[in-house]
C-alpha cells in the first residue's frame, strides 16, 4: 500500500465513520478531528460539520507521525463558511 492508497483508504472509512478519530479542536457547527493511517506513519486532519450526515467530509492537513502538529485552529479553514 502506498501513501495515496492509504489516503483512500482513509476517505471510504471516512465516508461511514466521520466521527473515527479524536477531536482536535470543535466550534458551533464543525469539527476537527485526526485519524492515523493503518499501515503508513501519518496523520491526517479532517474536519466536517457533525450536524450534517450529507456534508463534506475536508482533509486539511497530514503529518509524519513523530512531527510536531501546530495547535488546531479551526478557524483557519473555515473562512468564508457561515456557522451553522
Amino acid at each position: 500500500m502506498n501513501l495515496l492508497e492509504g489516503t483512500e483508504q482513509i476517505v471510504e472509512t471516512l465516508g461511514s465513520f466521520p466521527a473515527i478519530g479524536p477531536v482536535e479542536a470543535e466550534t458551533p457547527g464543525a469539527v476537527l478531528r485526526s485519524v492515523r493511517y493503518s499501515k503508513w506513519p501519518y496523520v491526517a486532519w479532517y474536519s466536517y460539520d457533525p450536524t450534517d450526515p450529507e456534508g463534506d467530509i475536508w482533509l486539511v492537513r497530514l503529518f509524519h507521525a513523530r512531527q510536531l502538529r501546530p495547535r488546531p485552529d479551526l478557524a483557519r479553514w473555515l473562512r468564508g463558511r457561515s456557522p451553522s
